[in-house]
């Protein structure tokens, strides 16, 4: 009994061990047979979410089309009126191009008038600048000019200035054809006074489109200032004094002159007898030599 309890029982040991050899030697298997299992599910998955994707792309395309069917059919049934209403704006028209040379980029022209804020007699003339120019430029002017500005449409390329001052003798009369710069052009007067007070100067700027200052102007007016005429007394006498001295001088050597001539001539009265004596003249009241 014993013998069959033990052999019974080395039995039992050897089957646990072939079972768990069998487990061993089974485990790998299974997991590769997982792991197949895996990868099948995976692409039947992705390939499950493409075809659902492509269906979905489909019944989109299929919607879409319907829908412009649908509206095409409506727009051939809507009225005229209807269709001219929903139709787009018409795009705005180009704007025309700028002609050459010119500042197309600006809406107005800034036009200075400077002149000296004071001008004595006698003395140098006295200087009027007119300056036009983009209203983004900015002229420069000597210190002691009275300014003034006006602005005008910026509707041409070159200009002409006549200057406004009646109360000056001016020169020149009006400028040459000047081309506006981007930078500002600048013409200068000279301004001769007539007489003393206050006076207002002021120019006349005439636009044009061309280049050289032909067809039609555009007569603007530029900005008029005040101008002050001052005697200078002390260069007034100055000039009086040396006035009555050069005169005082030439009427002194003019009367030396005749001076001279009359002594001159009473002197050869006085010698008449001598002098025809030494020269061999002979008259009725010369009496002979002994």
């Amino acid at each position: 009994m014993k013998e069959e309890q033990a052999r019974a029982e080395a039995v039992e040991k050897t089957n646990e061990k072939l079972a768990k050899a069998l487990e061993v030697v089974s485990k790998p298997a299974a997991l590769a047979e997982q792991q197949a299992k895996a990868k099948v599910d995976a692409a039947q998955l992705k390939a499950d979410a493409a075809a659902s994707k492509a269906r979905a792309e489909a019944d989109a395309a299929a919607a879409k089309e319907k829908a412009d069917w649908a509206d095409a059919t409506a727009k051939k049934r809507a009225p005229v009126s209807e269709l001219v209403s929903a139709a787009p704006p018409p795009p705005p028209p180009p704007s025309p191009a700028p002609a050459e040379g010119a500042a197309s980029h600006l809406d107005d022209y800034r036009a200075v008038v400077a002149a000296d804020a004071q001008i004595k007699i006698p003395g140098p003339v006295g200087e009027l600048r007119v300056w036009i120019g983009p209203s983004a430029a900015e002229p420069k002017f000597d210190t002691g000019m009275a300014v003034g500005e006006e602005t005008i449409p910026a509707k041409g390329n070159t200009a002409k200035v006549t200057p406004f001052a009646p109360d000056f003798d001016v020169a020149p009369k009006e400028s040459l054809c000047e081309r506006i710069d981007p930078t500002g052009s600048q013409v200068r007067f000279q301004l001769t006074p007539k007489g003393a007070g206050k006076f207002k100067v002021g120019a006349d700027v005439a636009l044009y489109a061309s280049n050289d200052c032909t067809g039609a102007a555009i007569p603007k007016t530029a900005a008029t200032i005040l101008v002050e005429v001052v005697v200078d007394t002390r260069t007034e006498v100055k000039g009086l004094v040396e006035q009555i001295a050069s005169a005082t001088w030439k009427a002194f050597l003019a009367f030396w002159d005749k001076l001279l001539a009359l002594l001159f001539g009473v002197c050869l009265f006085l010698m008449r007898r001598r002098i025809f004596r030494w020269l061999g003249i002979r008259t009725k009241t010369t009496p002979p030599e002994t």
